[in-house]
């Protein structure tokens, strides 16, 4: 197989005439450290100051009917960069140095040093998101009864048909794993003679299986909504959809089942070999303390800006370009995600969460 890179998702096979005729061996960064003397003991003290960045160089070649204006804007970047001999990870990186133009032109050939900080990260995991306001999901779908039409779109749900019997008809959803806590079920409806109830279950049981234990009855133009405390973990796969009247049906509905807990808890695997210090995105209200492994770590205020981007590498915390620093109490650089499993657990309400590079190699 043919060498590559990925310069910030462009691959190098892309742009036409490129050859990669090497890429750098994979080794690890220098480890800076300090020695200090110290009279009447033996040896020194060694102190770990941080790993270095380093010049990883490659080699390309021209061949063919290239453009090498083309060549030189591909390497005129700095970002993430993927090797094919690495395809799993990226680096961050910039290049400094010109290409030597003269000889790229005269032998087709030129060396490119990449200057990579010295953390590498995954190319393949997505960042996990997790999201409290709304985990009701529909696949789409259509099903008729008695002269009744029910289909899903994008998770609106349009009811259409005439009938002169009530008309019952289940809806299945992406199953919900909902824990013990206090949750709301809410549901709202829009069109002609929406006059019909709606309720969440966990099978075609009865109702002691239905999420609250009554239904909602749809209202035109309104959400209407049941809350409720679970004592256990149950797991919910349908909806429950009552047809009453008589009447010509045609309308549209859609339903939310959010969790309503003050606190919340997720796992975290950081599959590289060192401490990781990812990218937090929080959506929220009011005042926020985040824990790791049950150490408080941080506190959010999140009064004023209901969302926040949290850089764990580079110190910082932002709302789009407004910087909200002041708006965290706590380290930055104590939030590290150790290889292996993290926990990570806090107080407040955190309706989305979304962690990003929370694996990290050396």
């Amino acid at each position: 197989m043919l060498n590559y890179i990925t310069l910030n998702g462009i691959k190098s096979n892309t742009i036409k005439g490129l050859l990669i005729q090497s890429l750098p061996p994979i080794t690890k960064p220098l480890l800076r450290t300090e020695a200090e003397e110290i009279d009447g003991r033996d040896g020194d003290v060694i102190t770990k100051l941080g790993y270095s960045a380093y010049d990883k160089e490659v080699v390309i070649g021209l061949y063919g009917d290239y453009e090498v204006n083309d060549v030189l804007n591909y390497f005129n970047s700095e970002g993430i960069v993927t090797f094919s001999n690495e395809p799993d990870k990226y680096y961050k990186y910039a290049i400094y140095e010109q290409i030597d133009l003269e000889k790229l032109l005269r032998f087709k050939t030129a060396n490119i040093k990449f200057h990579v900080q010295p953390f590498k990260y995954s190319a393949v995991d997505k960042a996990y998101i997790y999201n409290q306001s709304n985990i009701l999901k529909i696949p789409n779908m259509e099903y008729t009864k008695d002269g009744v039409t029910v289909s899903a779109t994008d998770g609106v749900i349009t009811v259409t048909g005439t009938h002169t019997t009530p008309v019952n008809i289940y809806i299945p959803i992406k199953p919900i794993q909902a824990t013990a806590g206090a949750w709301t079920f809410s549901a709202t409806a829009n069109g002609l003679n929406s006059n019909c109830n709606v309720r969440l279950v966990n099978n075609y049981a009865s109702f002691s299986g239905t999420f609250g234990g009554r239904s909602i009855a749809l209202i035109n133009n309104t959400e209407v909504s049941i809350s409720a405390d679970l004592t256990e973990d149950i797991t919910y796969n349908y909806l429950w959809l009552n047809v009453t009247d008589d009447k010509t049906e045609d309308f549209t509905f859609t339903a939310k089942f959010q969790s309503n807990a003050n606190s919340g808890r997720i796992e975290i695997i950081n599959r590289g070999n060192i401490d990781a210090k990812p990218l937090l995105k929080i959506k929220g209200d009011g005042i926020i303390n985040l824990s790791l492994s049950s150490d408080l770590i941080l506190t959010i205020n999140l009064t004023e800006y209901h969302e926040i981007i949290i850089d764990i590498d580079q110190l910082n915390a932002y709302n789009n370009t407004r910087l909200l620093n002041r708006y965290v109490v706590g380290n930055y650089d104590n939030f590290k995600l150790k290889a292996g499993l993290n926990v990570i657990t806090w107080s407040g309400i955190i309706r989305e969460f979304e962690i990003d590079n929370f694996s990290r190699w050396i």
